[in-house]
């Protein structure tokens, strides 16, 4: 009974540790790209704005200072997409991922001017004819 025990023991180990090593090598042929997003005009970080890595699923949005992080990506060329409201979409091409080494970058956007078409506010709703 006790022989049974270690054995079931034994095998749940060693597949646990199998499957922990196969995340590992996976991680560990992936590159990572990160960096900080600033407005060019102010130097402040931008909040919340969009980093996308073209030709995959795969972004992330910036945090409060204005720093990103993508984690596990595929060795290789990349265009980075970086966008957000009230500045222009700017893509940063031929970004080289490659294993173990981060991809650091220091974006600037610049601001869009948003023209809206004109409003016209009548007061004809509580007017009876």
């Amino acid at each position: 009974m006790r022989l049974n025990y270690l054995i079931f023991f034994m095998t749940i180990l060693l597949i646990s540790n199998n499957l922990f090593s196969e995340e590992k090598n996976k991680e560990n042929n992936t590159g990572i790209i990160a960096g900080r997003l600033l407005s060019k005009t102010i130097q402040k970080p931008l909040i919340a704005f969009t980093v996308r890595i073209l030709g995959t699923k795969m972004g992330t949005y910036t945090n409060s200072n204005g720093n990103f992080l993508v984690k596990i990506i595929p060795p290789g060329i990349y265009s980075v997409q970086f966008s957000g409201i009230g500045y222009e979409t700017y893509v940063q091409p031929n970004v080289s991922v490659n294993p173990g080494l981060p991809e650091n970058l220091e974006i600037e956007l610049v601001e869009k001017m948003i023209i809206l078409d004109g409003l016209e506010v009548r007061s004809s709703y509580f007017i009876k004819n």
